[in-house]
């Protein structure tokens, strides 16, 4: 374990666990400069670009849906700067409201974004859908323990489906959560109606890992 992880109070198994997925098809070691001194973004990560299930609510009811990764911190990559994420491409109109991206921080780096809280926000609609990635610059927010990364939207029971899975990626650090306004429990995610990791077999027929992803820099 490094001392940065160390001084962050990340658990090494939770760090072991979440470092071999934090920068698949990412730019390389954190460590590694450009030709022109510069060193290259650090991607947060689980997908490999490959999405092919999308999910969103039953169609029992029309939530605002929360979906996202939860990552340890990563050394040199203590500063995020951006969110990226993949929709389905079942996800209409968007006329019930802009989607919003989210940072949390889970500083006790648990496993369980269910008592992060909101750290950035940023609102946006999204023109994409498939496997291309909708990038949302944010303020640059130093961030320390772990994180969980999403996106939110007021969907249609049934029929909206915006949340792009990869089922090769692995479905234990993704969750979703379901609630009349998901800015009203951001801060306590435990008290939502509904919420759940992507591996639990009741509620998710194809586990895997979302297509959602951050960017982060060294804290310099």
């Amino acid at each position: 374990m490094t001392k940065i992880a160390r001084k962050a109070g990340i658990p090494g198994a939770l760090l072991a666990a979440a470092w071999p997925f934090a920068g698949i098809g990412g730019p390389g070691p954190v460590d590694r400069l450009l030709r022109d001194g510069f060193e290259p973004p650090f991607v947060y990560r689980l997908d490999d670009g490959a999405g092919n299930v999308n999910i969103g609510p039953p169609s029992s009811f029309d939530p605002d849906m929360l979906w996202g990764n939860y990552f340890a911190v990563a050394p040199g990559a203590e500063v995020v700067t951006a969110i990226e994420v993949a929709f389905g491409a079942t996800f209409p109109s968007l006329a019930n409201g802009p989607v919003t991206f989210w940072l949390l921080v889970d500083a006790d780096a648990d496993g369980d974004p269910r008592n992060a809280f909101a750290v950035a926000s940023v609102q946006a609609t999204p023109d994409v859908s498939g496997n291309a990635f909708y990038r949302v610059p944010i303020p640059p927010t130093r961030v320390q323990g772990a994180i969980f990364v999403g996106a939110s939207a007021r969907l249609l029971g049934g029929q909206d489906r915006p949340a792009r899975v990869d089922t090769d990626a692995p479905a234990d650090r993704s969750w979703f959560f379901y609630a009349p306004d998901i800015a009203e429990v951001i801060d306590d995610l435990a008290s939502a109606p509904f919420g759940t990791r992507m591996d639990n077999p009741q509620f998710v027929p194809f586990p895997g890992g979302f297509m959602v992803r951050a960017t982060g820099q060294p804290d310099n």
